[in-house]
């Protein structure tokens, strides 16, 4: 009898062997070659990178810290590290899914709310904290002070987290979860982003809509056409095939030219050259500066800006935020799982996917990258574009 149930489980599990379905070039099993791999990675690392990014340039404003480019430059190499280090967790040991993990903006909100008390408000210029007898060790502990705030209240909702994730809770709360839930949460998540987007997109519109028309025009209307390409083999030598390019790199294709484009435009001075005109940013050589500033390698360590501390207050803000993103990822784990034609996720792989972005999550707020980590849901998308299924 016992037997019988494991045997049930275990074809239960998300992670079992499924046929693949027909709108998938590249499905869970199926192993491409090295190449071919490497610009999968890349074109998921692509999409994600806007969004992980803005974080990085965000948070230093809130604490205290805006200008200065090497706390940028290491957030966003914490941001990046963490990225990685959330989707091999997730995806060797969590949901066991093709879900991208990153930092969610949803963690500035209370980092907003904590910063606007009285407390933590950023002093004046000209105050009298700031006067001309300050060191810069004083400048310093003007924003990790804050940082710790940050990263205490960070690690302890993302336990609280893990708890939820590691007793069962929500495997059992998600008896009561059905499509009627999940389908508008993951409806809700695009407008979330929309702010984001809008802030991206405003400092050159055309280009904006250029890279998006072209990955429509590669992944809506030329999908069908398979460029030839030489290859060679050891049964068949040198020979030619038709590769899906437009189809599987639609993206990067897009990205490529618009970039190609801008470089043009650089060269030939079309774009401004006054760094105070918002379309100086398009240029292709508008931040090589930050690019010669920033160290080649860069480990983040535990608790780089020093003992962490935590506040009530914080605390549930952080909670209340680690909630939000724990329901928005169980309806992007359904989601990935239709998407890539495997069983729905049983209760027990969504708590240990839980369990995982909550480790995570502690794991992000010790290296002070000042936000969680949650699933990607842009990047689930990108496997109905590209009709290749990421997998660890």
């Amino acid at each position: 009898m016992h037997s019988e149930r494991n045997k049930t489980e275990r074809k239960s599990d998300v992670n079992v062997d499924v046929e693949k379905p027909r709108y998938v070039l590249y499905g869970v099993e199926d192993v491409p070659s090295p190449p071919v791999c490497f610009l999968f990675g890349l074109q998921q690392a692509i999409m994600c990178i806007g969004g992980t990014l803005s974080l990085p340039y965000l948070i230093p404003g809130l604490i205290c810290a805006e200008g200065n480019y090497e706390l940028t430059s290491k957030l966003m190499s914490i941001t990046l590290f963490m990225c990685g280090v959330a989707t091999i967790l997730q995806t060797l040991f969590g949901i066991r899914l093709g879900i991208v993990q990153g930092g969610s903006n949803l963690f500035l909100l209370p980092i907003i709310a904590m910063m606007a008390s009285d407390k933590w408000k950023c002093p004046n210029i000209d105050d009298d904290s700031l006067n001309s007898t300050d060191t810069g060790a004083d400048r310093e502990e003007l924003w990790e002070s804050r940082m710790r705030e940050i990263q205490g209240n960070l690690i302890v909702a993302s336990i609280t987290q893990v708890v939820l994730g590691c007793t069962g809770v929500l495997g059992i709360l998600l008896r009561f979860v059905g499509p009627l839930t999940i389908a508008p949460t993951i409806t809700m998540i695009g407008p979330l982003l929309v702010s984001i987007l809008i802030q991206l997109c405003n400092q050159h519109w055309g280009i904006a809509f250029l890279s998006m028309g072209l990955t429509l025009l590669f992944s809506a209307y030329l999908a069908n056409i398979n460029p030839p390409f030489p290859a060679w083999t050891m049964q068949r030598r040198f020979h030619i095939v038709k590769f899906p390019l437009f189809q599987l790199f639609s993206v990067i294709l897009s990205l490529g030219v618009g970039w190609f484009f801008c470089f043009i435009l650089t060269a030939s001075d079309v774009f401004p050259n006054n760094s105070t005109d918002p379309n100086y940013l398009v240029r292709t050589d508008a931040k090589l500066d930050a690019v010669e500033r920033a160290p080649w390698l860069y480990f983040p360590y535990p608790f780089q800006f020093g003992t962490p501390t935590v506040s009530s207050v914080g605390y549930v803000g952080f909670l209340v935020v680690t909630l939000v993103s724990v329901l928005e990822s169980v309806c992007d784990y359904h989601a990935a799982a239709r998407m890539t034609g495997a069983p729905p996720p049983p209760p027990h792989a969504v708590n240990r996917g839980i369990a995982m972005e909550g480790i995570a999550s502690i794991v992000s707020g010790m290296v002070g990258a000042g936000h969680g980590t949650t699933s990607y849901s842009h990047n689930i998308g990108a496997i109905g574009i590209t009709k290749v299924i990421v997998y660890t």
